[in-house]
């Protein structure tokens, strides 16, 4: 059981070095509010995280890609959550963050990721 873990802080693009040093993943959150509201949709954003101390490269421990919401009913956004249970990072922890669309819609600035980890 995890008593207590860091957080990433949301994460919307590119890549981030979250640990160089060998760690455990707990979860991960991903929403994208893009489209809401009947605004053009971004189309899905993915995170792909790395055992890895410095690049996105190597291991892929785990990948989510979250849709967008693009429908005009449709005001809350999609949300997910992985819950890791503490998986082994020997090296360390990089994140990349991608955007799949050229337009960005209403919502972006709210939709991105978050990484805990210990």
């Amino acid at each position: 059981m995890v008593t207590g873990c860091r957080s990433s802080g949301n994460l919307v693009a590119g890549t981030t070095v979250l640990a160089a040093h060998k760690c455990k993943l707990v979860s991960i959150h991903g929403c994208n509010f893009g489209g809401t509201g009947g605004g053009p949709g971004i189309g899905s954003i993915t995170i792909q995280l790395f055992d890895h101390a410095t690049a996105a490269t190597g291991d892929i421990v785990a990948q989510m890609i979250v849709q967008d919401s693009a429908h005009p009913a449709n005001t809350t956004g999609h949300s997910l959550e992985y819950d890791m249970h503490g998986v082994m990072c020997r090296r360390g922890l990089v994140a990349l963050v991608t955007v799949d669309a050229a337009i960005a819609g209403a919502g972006t600035a709210l939709s991105g990721f978050t990484v805990e980890f210990v």
